[in-house]
Order: structure tokens, then C-alpha cells, then sequence
């Protein structure tokens, strides 16, 4: 698997900018530009696992004329950096490992630069290329750890983006089955798990190709029946 020309340029432009030797690339430029190397990317994910580090990259960044935001914390640390060439990069400081719930997010690179070049590797334990062939998604952590509106709003993001098969009896029943199970389990969660599924909800439906089907399959699945009563009521009429 080797990524198209044009995103190992940016890295590499970015690595030098910013005096890094190891940098992690994850998310949807990873999946998406390996699946189709004409996949447009719209932002890069990168990370390094050393918080010194991190700050470090961003002192050397704020030098050149990238845009840097004031650092962030919610489960990292991170920061958005608007490049005037490369656009946006979400840099956080993390373990690439940790990123994802699903098999299909999993996927990273590592990517490492000296005076001989840039190298890389594509790590992909979870079989996130083979996942999207077969379009079947599966959860890749334990539902008790992730929270049931965790795994529901990453869900939306791939069913909306990917037009993953959601209709009952298919590929992914079984990961319906087990993400409506973890409703019925109540795990723990914060106020903020539900307005950011709500919120990935409105883009989902925005992004799919099929909306009609899509919503009768999230009602017929009765994926929103726990989760927001209210809303799977809307999604039947």
C-alpha cells in the first residue's frame, strides 16, 4: 500500500517545517487516499506521542507563516495549525493507537524523516482496507469502554460518509445489534455525548447519497429508539 505522491510532499514539507523526525498521519486521509488515490482531502491528522515535542512543533510552526491555534484539551491535547500551503492539520499529542472505535478508523502511518529522505509505514492491525472492501464494520475496543453515544456517533460518521450497508439483515447487523445492546447496558456517558451525536447526525444525513433509505434503515433498525425516543419517532413519518 503506498499513499499517493502528493500527500507524502505535504508531509515531508510539513516534518521539515516544523523539525520533526517522527509524526503520526491518521483519520480520513489515511483511509480515504489509500481506498482511491483520487480521494479529495480536505485536512491532514497527525500527531507525535511526546508532549514536549508536541509544543515544540507548534513553537517552530508559529516561526513560519502557519496560523496557530491556542491549544486545545478534551481527551488530548491538540491544535489547529492553517497552513498556507498545505490547509488544515489537526496536530494533537496522542497515541495513534488510542485513535478510533471502529475497525475502519484504526488505520496510521508513521512516518520518519532524516537526511536520508522520508520513510513510512501504514499500520493497519484492524484490517481497516479489508473492512472497506466488504463495507462490514465492527467495534475494535470494548462498548463498556467507548459508551454507547460514542460508538453511535462515530457510526453515523462512516454510515453517512461511506454509505456503509445499514439495512436490516445486512453486512453490519451484527454491529447494530451490538451497538443497541450497549443502550440497553447504560453505560456511562457525559451531557456532551449527546449533542455530539445529535450533531454528527445532522451531518451524516447531509452527506448521504440515499437519504430516504438511509433514514428508514436508522428507524427501521431502531438505532435512535434508547438513545432519542423522540427522534426515532421522527425518522418513521
Amino acid at each position: 500500500m503506498e499513499f499517493p505522491e502528493k500527500i507524502v510532499k505535504d508531509i515531508q514539507q510539513f516534518m521539515t517545517e516544523a523539525d520533526l523526525h517522527e509524526a503520526y498521519l491518521f483519520g480520513g486521509a489515511v483511509l480515504d487516499s489509500l481506498i482511491n488515490k483520487d480521494a479529495k482531502i480536505n485536512d491532514y491528522d497527525m500527531c507525535v506521542k511526546d508532549e514536549s515535542t508536541f509544543y515544540k512543533t507548534l513553537a517552530n510552526l508559529k516561526k513560519s507563516q502557519s496560523n496557530v491555534s491556542d491549544v486545545m484539551r478534551t481527551h488530548n491535547i491538540y491544535a489547529v495549525i492553517n497552513h498556507p500551503q498545505l490547509g488544515q492539520i489537526d496536530f494533537s499529542c496522542m497515541n495513534p493507537e488510542d485513535n478510533g472505535i471502529l475497525n475502519i478508523e484504526k488505520i496510521y502511518a508513521r512516518f520518519n524523516l532524516n537526511r536520508n529522505g522520508l520513510s513510512y509505514q501504514i499500520v493497519d492491525k484492524y484490517d481497516a482496507i479489508e473492512g472497506m472492501k466488504q463495507g462490514k464494520i465492527r467495534l475494535a475496543s470494548l462498548p463498556e469502554k467507548e459508551g454507547a453515544y460514542n460508538i453511535l456517533r462515530r457510526f453515523l460518521a462512516v454510515a453517512g460518509k461511506y454509505g456503509i450497508d445499514i439495512k436490516p439483515g445486512g453486512v453490519n447487523q451484527q454491529f447494530i445489534n451490538q451497538m443497541n445492546e450497549a443502550f440497553k447496558a447504560n453505560y456511562p456517558y457525559v451531557a456532551q455525548d449527546r449533542v455530539r451525536c445529535l450533531s454528527r447526525l445532522g451531518a451524516s444525513l447531509k452527506r448521504s447519497k440515499n437519504r430516504p433509505e438511509f433514514v428508514k434503515n436508522l428507524h427501521d433498525q431502531k438505532i435512535f429508539e434508547q438513545s432519542f425516543p423522540n427522534i426515532h419517532e421522527l425518522l418513521g413519518k
